[in-house]
């Protein structure tokens, strides 16, 4: 079990407190200010779809189906009805997920906004530049575990990808593109032997995502 120095307990503290503290805002602007009971139809349609994902042929990447239900409830009702979405989109995925198949990945930092255009007084510049919504969303997400293997048969039994030996207390080299992990923390076990580094015994390296998504709101008319 991987435990969290006490900076990381106080970090994880401030994080769980600060998305309370917001849900809870979030769920009285609701009920101060409510708007249209629409927003429900997105909540259902997130939480049916919290774990769907559309792959890109093109490119190895995946798309969230039920980002774009938080997406819509953002352009359509305020960060409110969306916040509140997500919390519990997120309560009820870590609440169907069995124990020893929750991801090791964590976000660690998440922020989004809406940037709308103004009402502009000019006909011309309404009919071009009023309307428009700006949405992005980043976010900081910790690494997964890895296992350090050898494509060597070190065991002597044929099979694929044997863990080495750790050497060194810290695996870790200056953690950049380059030198992420230190190579003399490992080596190769003797012949006929298993190595003794466990199973995703070292944490990959964080990564970030940025999100964004550009609307307009405007009305037909017959």
């Amino acid at each position: 079990m991987h435990q969290f120095s006490r900076a990381g307990y106080v970090y994880a503290v401030c994080v769980i407190a600060g998305g309370l503290a917001v849900t809870i805002y979030s769920g009285l602007v609701l009920l101060l200010e409510p708007v249209s009971n629409e927003w429900l139809i997105l909540a259902a349609l997130t939480l049916l779809t919290g774990s769907f994902s559309v792959k890109l042929p093109s490119i190895a990447a995946r798309i969230s189906v039920s980002d774009a239900f938080v997406f819509a409830a953002v352009l359509l009702f305020g960060p409110a009805p969306a916040t509140v979405i997500v919390a519990v989109d997120c309560f009820v995925i870590s609440l169907w997920m069995a124990k020893e198949f929750r991801s090791p990945i964590r976000s660690l930092f998440n922020l989004s906004a809406v940037a709308s255009t103004p009402q502009f007084s000019n006909s011309a510049l309404r009919t071009i530049g009023s309307g428009w919504r700006f949405s992005p969303i980043f976010r900081i997400m910790s690494g997964d575990y890895m296992t350090v293997t050898t494509n060597l048969d070190r065991s002597l039994n044929g099979i694929a990808n044997q863990h080495v030996n750790q050497i060194l207390l810290n695996p870790y080299g200056d953690k950049s593109i380059s030198k992420y992990l230190n190579p003399s923390a490992f080596d190769l076990p003797v012949l006929g032997t298993f190595g003794n580094a466990g199973r995703a015994s070292v944490r990959g390296p964080a990564t970030w995502q940025f999100d964004a998504a550009l609307s307009r709101t405007f009305q037909l008319r017959e």
